[in-house]
């Protein structure tokens, strides 16, 4: 009896010794609570680099900002936003550790970085004695990270910063800045990181690469076929997503045309850009002049039957002019603001091919219209599927009397 009682013992304190240790050795890798619960957080993007950023939008919070927290993690950040863009005044009060302070202008744009601000910077005993840490220049925001991460992740003064909240026009817009600060292969790299994390992302790309097009012909001091052939350079990059780079040649061309309001002139502007492509390479032709039409169609003032004089003299060759005017009807599409709940912007999104002066082309404009409802496909109601029905009749005309049919629904 007395050993079977030693025995039960032993196993006991073995159980209690073996569970002691075990939270023990693993407490340093449980996951740390959230130290900033009433702080609202977006996922933002630099160079490259994804974080999760805590963002300190009142007096209250960046007051506080991240003194006496525990150390970030280094996918972690915060961001103090400010009414309007000033000079900015930092120190490292009650800081456990130290950070590095990124300077940013209200188009995200890296102003300075005040790398390794330390936290023993901060004089407890005379506050006045402290180290300031100043903005370079007025400053609408101001990022605080790890320190060292800045030099570790290669940021640099210029670097624009992506929110991934952002609306779609602001992403094109994000892109455009980006590649004029970054370059190409910067804004291409950032793209895939952005599709690989969201592949909702990939739905916008064509219009982000509108952007790129436009940021990276400024860059090539307005030349076409050297910005064609940046592209091409980054094949490797891009071959799995043809519809998105189709949207960098379009804005090339719309960049291009920028400002060019008469309908002569934008022709004669446009009329030996796309013969200078390489003419062994029909893709690179045929997207050179769709970016034409999107082009003309944004330079004449959304007018289509000025835009389609411009496709209708560009070429001789039929298939190049066709290819321009399916520009002009996608620039149209998108300009009308999609509401699926509206049916007067069910309305609106079609009615643009009604004015054309010559029906010739009715049938290549409406079939645009219905890609632009297969874009919008996230829009689940019975309006898409009704829309897709159409798209599946083999007859122009007979297709053309279908969508039609939906202006007065």
């Amino acid at each position: 009896m007395k050993l079977i009682l030693n025995k039960y013992y032993l196993v006991c304190i073995a159980f209690i010794l073996i569970t002691f240790f075990y939270f023990f050795l693993t407490s340093g890798m449980r996951i740390k609570p959230i130290q900033f619960p009433d702080y609202t957080y977006g996922q933002f993007f630099i160079n490259n680099s994804e974080f999760k950023i805590y963002v300190a939008d009142t007096e209250m919070k960046r007051e506080l900002g991240l003194s006496n927290s525990q150390k970030l993690s280094d996918i972690e950040g915060m961001l103090f936003t400010f009414a309007t863009p000033s000079t900015q005044h930092f120190w490292m009060k009650d800081m456990n550790y130290d950070l590095d302070i990124i300077w940013i202008d209200k188009d995200w744009r890296i102003l300075g970085i005040s790398e390794k601000a330390l936290a023993s910077s901060y004089n407890k005993n005379i506050p006045n004695l402290s180290k300031i840490y100043n903005s370079p220049e007025n400053t609408k925001y101001v990022l605080e990270i790890n320190s060292g991460l800045s030099q570790k992740l290669n940021f640099k003064t210029g670097n624009t910063i992506l929110n991934k909240n952002l609306s779609n026009e602001n992403f094109q817009e994000f892109f455009e800045k980006n590649t004029l600060n970054s370059g190409l292969e910067n804004s291409l790299k950032l793209f895939l990181k952005l599709i690989k994390s969201d592949r909702e992302f990939e739905a916008q790309c064509h219009y982000i690469f509108h952007g790129m097009g436009h940021g990276n012909l400024v860059v090539n001091n307005n030349d076409v076929a050297l910005t064609f052939l940046d592209i091409r350079k980054y094949s490797s990059l891009v071959t799995t997503i043809p519809t998105c780079v189709n949207g960098y040649y379009h804005g090339v061309l719309e960049e291009y045309a920028k400002d060019t309001k008469d309908k002569n002139i934008l022709l004669n502007k446009l009329s030996d850009i796309c013969k200078n492509i390489d003419k062994n390479d029909e893709k690179d032709s045929n997207d050179c002049y769709h970016g034409i039409g999107h082009a003309s169609y944004i330079q004449l003032d959304n007018d289509l039957n000025k835009s389609l004089f411009v496709c209708n003299n560009v070429s001789l060759d039929e298939k190049m002019k066709q290819s321009c005017r399916t520009g002009i009807f996608m620039q149209a599409s998108k300009n009308y603001d999609f509401d699926p709940n509206s049916k007067q912007n069910k309305i609106m999104s079609l009615s643009f091919c009604d004015t054309l002066k010559d029906p010739t082309y009715e049938a290549e404009c409406f079939n645009q219209v219905s890609y632009l409802v297969e874009d919008l496909n996230n829009h689940k109601d019975e309006f898409i599927k009704n829309m897709m029905q159409c798209r599946k009749i083999p007859n122009q005309e007979e297709r053309i009397t279908c969508i039609r049919t939906f202006k007065f629904e």
